[in-house]
């Protein structure tokens, strides 16, 4: 499995994670606590089952399918 890059060169090796904080999708390190980076995208005008998704914190497993989310999404 292919490591995420992290701030400070640190690699992740489990993922990080999706999830909904006061409307807007964050980015959150493998510990689901720490906040990798806020996005600005506006959860509810994502479609619903991903809204649902990010409610229970959607699980993104390299820099790949985070950036690809990052593109669909953003504006």
């Amino acid at each position: 499995m292919q490591g995420i890059d992290c701030p400070g060169g640190r690699k992740r090796g489990k993922g990080i994670f999706l999830k909904e904080e006061d409307g807007l999708v964050v980015v959150y390190e493998e510990d689901g606590q720490t906040v990798y980076e806020k996005t600005g995208i506006a959860v509810d005008s994502l479609p619903e089952d991903l809204q649902e998704e990010l409610k229970a914190g959607k699980r993104v497993k390299n820099n790949r399918e985070l950036y690809s989310f990052l593109e669909n999404f953003s504006s």
